[in-house]
């Protein structure tokens, strides 16, 4: 994800390359993309697990990923993993533990994901 800053500056950069220099200032900088998002998974068969894929704009898959249900997950869902699988794309990993299917209520998650 890239930061740019509210004002740039029009200074030279100078010759000497081992200060810190306008341009760099000026550059895209990686940060921390922080928010929530709707996961509403499908029925999921006893003792399987699904991939559930939501968009997230501005996620690489290149982020490193956390994620954070909201509220109470259906008894025997269990979120194995979380990763972006294509770029703008958070791919949850869902898995039913039970020896029945359950299909999980849309609920709000949470996300961290940085460089």
């Amino acid at each position: 994800m890239a930061i740019k800053h509210a004002f740039t500056s029009a200074k030279d950069d100078g010759a000497d390359t081992t200060l810190v220099r306008p341009s760099n200032w000026n550059a895209d900088h990686t940060g921390v993309l922080i928010g929530t998002v709707a996961v509403d998974p499908p029925s999921i068969v006893k003792t399987t697990t699904a991939n559930v894929d939501v968009t997230v704009n501005g996620l690489l898959t290149t982020d490193k990923v956390f994620v954070q249900c909201q509220s109470d997950f259906e008894h025997g869902l269990v979120c194995i993993a979380a990763y972006c699988s294509v770029n703008d794309t958070l791919r949850l990993r869902i898995t039913n533990w039970t020896g029945s299917a359950i299909d999980g209520a849309s609920r709000t998650w949470a996300y961290l994901a940085y460089a």
